[in-house]
C-alpha cells in the first residue's frame, strides 16, 4: 500500500549573512545610544545642583533626546524595517528624507519647540522671631540674602517683616538654597544649616538674637584698676583681673532683656546701672566706702 505522509516544506527563511550582521550593527547603536541616555538622565537627576553652579541650565536636559532619538531610529528602522517619508519642494528640487532621519528630527525638534519654556517663579521669606510667626523683631530693618548659585540676590525686609524674590528660575525649584540676613541688628537664624527647600511661594525664616560680649574695666576714683570686683548681670558672673578688666559672655536670649550690671568690691561703695552688650568697652567707676 502506497505510503500517504507528505513531507511538510519548512516555512522558515534563513536570513542572508549581511542581514544578520546589519540587523546586529544597528541593534548595538540603538543599545549604546540608549545607555548614553540613561547615563544623561543620572546626570541631570544626581548632580542637579552641581549643573546648577556651572550654570548648565534652560533646555540642556533636552539633549537627552539625542541618544534617545538614535536609539529609536537605529531599532525602528534599521532592526524592524519600518519606513517612513517625507517630501516636499526645496530650492526647486524635491527633498527625500527617510524613515530615520524624519523620527531622529520629530523626536529632537519636537522636545525644543513643542515642550514650552519654564517660567520663572517667585518666593517671599517671612523673618520671625522665636516665639512665632507673629513675632516680627526685624519690622522694616536688614535684609534677607538668598544664593542662587553664583547669583546672590539681596532684598529689604518689609512691614510685615517679609523680603519678596521674583524671576527665580524654574531650574531652582525643589532645590535646597542658603538663606542668610544682612544689617539684621544682631540677630542671627534660628537654624545654623541656613537652607531652605524652594518648593512653594512662601519660606519662612525663624530668628534669634546673636550671643554678644560685655567687657570694660573696673577702676577707683583715681583711674586705678580695681582687682577681684565681682560682677554680676542676672544669672551671669564675673570677676575683673589685676588690670580691673573682666568680660561677660551674654547668650543671645537675655539680649533682648533690659539688662542691669551690679558690681561690688570690698572698700567700695556699690555700683549698678543698666548697660547695653556688645557696645564699646564699658568702664566702672566705684567710689570708696564712706568709714
Amino acid at each position: 500500500m502506497p505510503s500517504t505522509t507528505k513531507l511538510k516544506r519548512s516555512s522558515t527563511v534563513a536570513r542572508p549573512p549581511a542581514r544578520q550582521q546589519e540587523i546586529k550593527l544597528f541593534s548595538l547603536l540603538s543599545l549604546g545610544c540608549f545607555l548614553a541616555g540613561l547615563v544623561l538622565v543620572w546626570l541631570l537627576i544626581a548632580k542637579a545642583e552641581m549643573l546648577v553652579r556651572l550654570g548648565l541650565v534652560g533646555k540642556l536636559y533636552y539633549l537627552v533626546l539625542l541618544p534617545l532619538g538614535l536609539a529609536a531610529a537605529g531599532f525602528l528602522f534599521g532592526v524592524l524595517r519600518s519606513f517612513a517619508a517625507f517630501r516636499g519642494k526645496v530650492l526647486n528640487g524635491v527633498l527625500n528624507l527617510g524613515g530615520p532621519v524624519v523620527a531622529f528630527g520629530l523626536v529632537v525638534l519636537g522636545g525644543f519647540w513643542l515642550v514650552p519654556s519654564p517660567e520663572p517663579f517667585s518666593v517671599t521669606v517671612f523673618v520671625h522671631g522665636e516665639d512665632g510667626a507673629q513675632d516680627l523683631p526685624l519690622r522694616n530693618r536688614g535684609s534677607v540674602v538668598l544664593d542662587l548659585g553664583a547669583d546672590r540676590r539681596i532684598e529689604a525686609i518689609g512691614d510685615k517683616g517679609e523680603a519678596s524674590f521674583s524671576g527665580i528660575p524654574e531650574s531652582f525649584r525643589g532645590q535646597e538654597a542658603p538663606i542668610s540676613l544682612l544689617d539684621a541688628d544682631g540677630y542671627i537664624p534660628a537654624d545654623a544649616n541656613g537652607r531652605q527647600r524652594l518648593d512653594g511661594s512662601s519660606l519662612y525664616l525663624a530668628v534669634r538674637r546673636q550671643a554678644v560680649t560685655l567687657h570694660g574695666r573696673v577702676q577707683d576714683g583715681e583711674g586705678r584698676p580695681v582687682h577681684g570686683a565681682s560682677l554680676r548681670l542676672r544669672e551671669l558672673a564675673a570677676t575683673s583681673d589685676t588690670e580691673g578688666f573682666f568680660r561677660l559672655g551674654i547668650p543671645g536670649n537675655l539680649v533682648r532683656e533690659d539688662l542691669s550690671l551690679s558690681v561690688s568690691a570690698p572698700g567700695y561703695e556699690p555700683w549698678h546701672e543698666s548697660v547695653t552688650p556688645g557696645s564699646n568697652d564699658l568702664v566702672v567707676t566705684l567710689q570708696r566706702a564712706r568709714p
